[in-house]
């Protein structure tokens, strides 16, 4: 199977795209370790090459990033104290807690542009700390409908301009696509192993 076989494959079942975008930011909301970012890039990739489908990714990629920003919400709400012993995690929720001490919702907004893992973090540590869930869901509702439309626009406009010399660097898009399953998986394992050694002991 060629590169090119497989991006008629992805071309041919982009349909199905918008649910396989929205259950994978609802599981990057369970703390699974799924780059929100490369789903918008690809997201947005996708969507330049087909066009009739743009609106159906922008608010499957949309929907899921916000709701999954819900469930990192209320995990930290109701199980944050239980989950984040480790002192590295911590000092980390710490800092994003001052950061909510001193500038409020404006946190929220700012961070929501922050890849890494940081935006997990920063919707964690507003369920442990003070932030009423009203007022979470309204402001992430905004700051994620604006970080999605800006990040989702680029990659589009990426995605646009991959058009012109897209023959010559589809193994590229190819090589990128494998990094982010195969980072996705080790991450996983690694995780995993951690808790088995930790269980052993």
């Amino acid at each position: 199977m060629n590169i090119n076989t497989i991006i008629e494959y992805i071309d041919s079942n982009i349909a199905y795209s918008p649910i396989v975008f929205f259950s994978l930011l609802i599981l990057a909301g369970l703390n699974v370790p799924i780059s929100e970012d490369a789903i918008v890039l690809m997201g947005g990739i996708l969507s330049s090459r087909k066009n009739e489908y743009t609106i159906l990714i922008f608010l499957g990629i949309f929907w899921g990033a916000y709701i999954g920003d819900i469930i990192s919400f209320y995990i930290g709400k109701l199980m944050g104290n239980k989950l984040f012993k480790n002192k590295k995690d911590n000092n980390l929720l710490d800092k994003i807690n001052y950061y909510y001490g001193q500038y409020g919702v404006l946190t929220l907004f700012i961070g929501r542009f922050i890849p890494f893992g940081v935006r997990n973090a920063i919707f964690i540590s507003a369920g442990m700390g003070n932030m009423k869930s009203n007022l979470f869901v309204v402001s992430d509702f905004f700051a994620t409908l604006l970080s999605i439309i800006v990040y989702f626009t680029l990659s589009f406009k990426l995605g646009q301009s991959f058009e012109i010399i897209f023959s010559k660097i589809k193994t590229i898009i190819f090589a990128i696509f494998i990094t982010v399953i195969a980072t996705t998986i080790i991450i996983c394992a690694i995780k995993k192993k951690k808790k088995v050694d930790k269980n052993l002991k």
